[in-house]
């Protein structure tokens, strides 16, 4: 219960606004609160606090870095799993909200230092090189579009993929103007089966 103790406090005070985490910190609590009053066995009450962690195992923050170093330093026990691991040994992110959290974390991990002392320089290059591939293949995904003035219906949830990362980053300006940002979401309204 300690290491949802510290979690709940780094949630607290951070400035998460994405509703889908703090929304998921309010069910697993409330899930926590209810399993740890009852009469519930064993596997029941590791299988909601393992749902407890699914965040502080899929993201990639300030937060969940202050989290992990929490509970090393309480000496709690508690595996994880680290999704740059994974972006590491494959060469791509697991999906595409994994790369979009990624992306905009990565600068404030960076800047914290937080990475440095599970990461060596070369991995920490490799996974800044991704994440600038990720950037660059969503740009040609919707400059394609643009290009051909269409979306072939098989490609459109790539499509729909690359319009959320851009614009969750806060990168579609960067690279478009508002007449293509106009003219892409057109095309894109207009596809569909043919």
């Amino acid at each position: 219960m300690r290491a949802i103790e510290i979690g709940d406090l780094i949630v607290k005070n951070s400035d998460w606004t994405e509703a889908r985490k703090v929304n998921h910190f309010e069910y697993s609590q409330t899930n926590i609160n209810y399993a740890s009053g009852s009469n519930l066995k064993a596997v029941s009450l590791n299988s909601t606090i393992s749902t407890y962690f699914i965040i502080w195992n899929e993201s990639v923050s300030v937060e969940c870095e202050l989290f992990w170093q929490a509970l090393e330093h309480e000496g709690l026990k508690f595996l994880r799993k680290e999704p740059l691991r994974f972006a590491l040994k494959k060469g791509w992110f697991y999906n595409v909200h994994e790369a979009i959290e990624i992306r905009i974390n990565w600068d404030a991990v960076i800047e914290g230092k937080y990475l440095e002392s599970r990461y060596s320089a070369k991995e920490i290059e490799f996974l800044n090189n991704l994440i600038k591939a990720e950037e660059l293949k969503r740009v040609k995904e919707i400059r394609l579009a643009l290009t051909k003035k269409k979306i072939t219906f098989r490609n459109i949830l790539r499509f729909g993929d690359s319009m959320a990362y851009l614009r969750q980053c806060g990168l579609i300006k960067k690279y478009f103007t508002f007449w293509e940002i106009d003219e892409v979401i057109q095309i894109w309204k207009h596809t569909g089966p043919n």
